[in-house]
């Protein structure tokens, strides 16, 4: 059985789609490497052929272009991993830190106790004055062991749990019947939110597996691009919201209840805020100009 499915995203991603598949292929048949070309009009295909064609833990899609969210909804079709984690074709993963992950997992099959989501640490990479931020989430959650909603502290407002961190159970995202929408940015927060509702057991190993580059030109979470796509933020917005009824949410354990209420609310919270930010600065504009 394939430990982790790997997917990996990748449009006009010729630059740096080296750096991301090497940090994966040595893992061997513990894992899958599924990388969806998403209809690149650069060298980004045949990259990914080449590495199939090198590597048998390495398998490639190619698609016309549906964003993201498309990338992600294809490789969950085809994947077997017992886990399933995105990885973005400009970011990559710490080896260590994914080779102690592996043996975690191990020990959860040992132990026939597979928790449902595993939440790790990852790494700002910043490009402008190459520095690091590790997001850590030590305050919230108990460490290196198995533990429910009920163990889980609520979050401040600027808080979110962020696809970086998490490592979901395969058939969560099944169960949930994950199905991004295409051609629209920031669906990230609905792939952390929507599953949620499923899990029951969780488990934090506080590694920094995930390495996330900022600050390259073009990227969806630039500020003044977020400001520009906020019509998109709101769509994702009103799909959260709309995710699950009332009684729905209501029917989970009190904790577990609180805990999605509380990450829906930390959501809009910082949607509004990037929202605003940009209806403010033009409105002064506007007047100015008047």
């Amino acid at each position: 059985m394939k430990l982790i499915s790997f997917l990996v995203p990748a449009y006009n991603s010729e630059a740096y789609l080296d750096r991301c598949l090497l940090s994966l292929v040595g893992f061997g048949e513990d894992v899958e490497i599924i990388v969806v070309d998403d209809g690149s009009k650069d060298s980004t295909g045949e990259i990914a052929d080449r590495y199939a064609l090198e590597h048998s833990n390495v398998q490639v899609i190619h698609q016309e272009n549906g964003g993201h969210g498309a990338g992600i909804n294809a490789g969950l079709k085809v994947a077997t991993g017992l886990y399933f984690k995105v990885i973005d074709s400009d970011d990559w993963v710490d080896q260590e830190s994914c080779a102690k992950l592996l043996e975690l997992i191990k020990s959860f099959l040992k132990e026939e106790k597979v928790p449902d989501l595993i939440l790790t640490e990852f790494v700002f990479e910043c490009l402008a004055d190459n520095t690091q931020y590790t997001m850590q989430y030590r305050k919230y959650f108990p460490m290196g062991r198995h533990f429910t909603w009920n163990e889980m502290k609520a979050m401040g407002p600027s808080k979110v749990l962020m696809m970086h961190a998490l490592v979901y159970k395969r058939s969560i995202l099944k169960e949930c019947e994950l199905n991004l929408p295409h051609h629209r940015f920031y669906e990230d927060n609905l792939y952390v939110y929507q599953p949620l509702f499923y899990v029951k057991s969780l488990y934090y190993f506080p590694v920094p597996l995930y390495r996330y580059l900022v600050g390259r030109g073009g990227q969806s979470v630039e500020k003044h691009t977020m400001a520009k796509r906020y019509m998109m933020q709101l769509d994702n917005m009103r799909e959260l919201v709309k995710s699950y009824q009332y009684k729905q949410l209501k029917s989970l354990d009190k904790k577990h209840y609180k805990q999605m209420s509380h990450l829906l609310s930390n959501y809009s919270f910082l949607t509004l805020f990037f929202i605003s930010q940009d209806y403010v600065k033009q409105k002064w504009k506007d007047y100015k100009a008047y």
